[in-house]
């Protein structure tokens, strides 16, 4: 049993989805929200989420919107990050449905109900319901769903559509369901593949005359998890990791946003420069002041010159004019590479790369 009060601060596209607005940034420093003025809240700068803070338009809590209007936190990735005060009809009441899968969430007092969870894979759609109800002891367990109960070794169960906790009293040992109800240690997966003379009840029970458990076998089995392998699927949505020797890339990033789902890469191949940049990605470099490339999917380094510049006939053969970064509003130096086919050898063209920060030029081939 696991009581949670699921709340996201801090990190956010600089654009919210399904915001009608982009978020407006007044001036004035801050420490908390009582520095701002009404109609604000206090936030850390964007995009990098320093710890130098400011007032911007949002909220925090219902108590900052208007009458009416409650605040709706979202997902976040970079900073400012501050909810939006929407009608509280655009949120689901109880009864009607939710989920990330439809962008609705739940009413204040409601969490969303998934149900009955298959193999570890719960509904893409669920319904509100009022805390501390549910259909099944899976709703009683969703994190979202709040609700007290006594302190002692136990179980959570769902008794006539409301959550109850059964204190263990007649039950020995450890749960003996697999691991579609108890879930695996890190770094091992659920396996369905094991002797059909052995089952495992994929749900057991506390009673008083003992463990009661279903009739099927399909519980599953924790084994090791290999990891994907490369070109596979990869990251924290669909609890999948790499397997040794891989990193999972997430590829383009745009307004701070990356993509849910990765791709398993050998270490120092890429798609991008971000891929170059992945803490994950491991890759040798010269030991200068420079920056990453991603160049015909391998990663590169280049090294920045001492020589300052303002334009690309600043610099040697060779070599162009590049801000320095992270960030494109920074010092410009000359840094090898091309951006245009005249500043490649006879026979070569600049190949350009999709960028989203800087610096970025291009190389030639």
């Amino acid at each position: 049993m696991r009581l949670a009060i699921h709340m996201l601060f801090g990190l956010s596209a600089v654009l919210l989805l399904g915001a009608a607005e982009p978020i407006c940034t007044p001036s004035g420093d801050c420490e908390s929200d009582s520095d701002c003025a009404a109609g604000t809240v206090c936030e850390p700068k964007g995009p990098d989420c320093s710890t130098e803070m400011s007032c911007v338009s949002g909220c925090h809590q219902d108590s900052d919107c208007n009458q009416g209007l409650v605040c709706q936190q979202v997902a976040c990735f970079t900073c400012p990050c501050p909810g939006q005060c929407v009608e509280d009809s655009e949120l689901a009441q109880e009864g009607e449905a939710c989920g990330a899968d439809i962008d609705t969430q739940c009413a204040e007092g409601l969490y969303c109900a998934f149900g009955l969870v298959t193999c570890g894979t719960p509904p893409v759609v669920g319904v509100c319901r009022t805390m501390a109800t549910c259909d099944t002891e899976f709703d009683c367990e969703n994190p979202d769903n709040i609700w007290g109960h006594i302190e002692c070794e136990g179980a959570a169960q769902c008794q006539d559509n409301a959550c109850a906790w059964i204190c263990i009293h007649g039950c020995e040992g450890e749960n003996p369901a697999g691991c579609v109800e108890n879930a695996c240690p890190a770094g091992q997966i659920c396996s369905f593949d094991y002797d059909g003379d052995v089952c495992i009840p994929s749900y057991c029970s506390c009673q008083e005359e003992g463990w009661a458990c279903t009739d099927d076998c399909g519980g599953g089995v924790c084994v090791e998890d290999p990891g994907a392998q490369e070109g596979e699927g990869c990251g924290d949505d669909i609890d999948t990791q790499c397997a040794e020797g891989l990193y999972c890339a997430f590829g383009e990033v745009w307004c701070g946003t990356p993509p849910m789902v990765g791709v398993c890469r050998a270490m120092g191949s890429c798609g991008n420069e971000n891929d170059c940049m992945d803490a994950n990605n491991f890759w040798n470099h010269d030991t200068c002041e420079g920056a990453a490339l991603c160049v015909e999917n391998l990663c590169d380094w280049s090294c920045f010159s001492d020589q300052s510049c303002a334009a690309d006939s600043d610099c040697d053969p060779g070599t162009v004019c590049e801000a320095r970064g992270p960030g494109c509003d920074t010092e410009l130096t000359c840094m090898s590479g091309c951006h245009q086919d005249s500043d490649c050898d006879q026979g070569q063209s600049c190949l350009l790369p999709a960028c989203f920060t800087c610096p970025c030029p291009g190389y030639c081939e």
